[in-house]
């Protein structure tokens, strides 16, 4: 069995974290099925947007939520990594 090296770079996970909050933010304030209207038009069309709506609804909150939820755990996880990093170039150097 080999070993394998996990080599994290807080920068890089801030990074991932930003994009995160910005495609959570970017969803977020997108317009919501929920406001759209099928429109009075022929046949099946207002019923099958309708459905859409519905259908749809739900799994986007919950798309919006868990982004937020990830982007702030790798907010945190960055965050963590750096500080402990500091600590360890601090204590290894001497440093205060």
């Amino acid at each position: 069995m080999s070993r394998r090296e996990i080599r994290v770079d807080p920068e890089e996970l801030g990074a991932l974290a930003f994009d995160l909050g910005l495609a959570h933010e970017t969803l977020a304030t997108s317009p919501r099925y929920a406001h759209l209207e099928a429109g009075d038009v022929w046949g099946r069309l207002p019923g099958a947007v309708s459905d859409f709506i519905t259908k749809n609804e739900k799994p986007r909150e919950e798309l919006i939520q868990q982004l937020d939820v990830a982007a702030q755990a790798l907010a945190a996880a960055a965050r963590t990594f750096g500080e402990t990093e500091s600590c360890l170039v601090r204590a290894l150097t001497g440093g205060t």
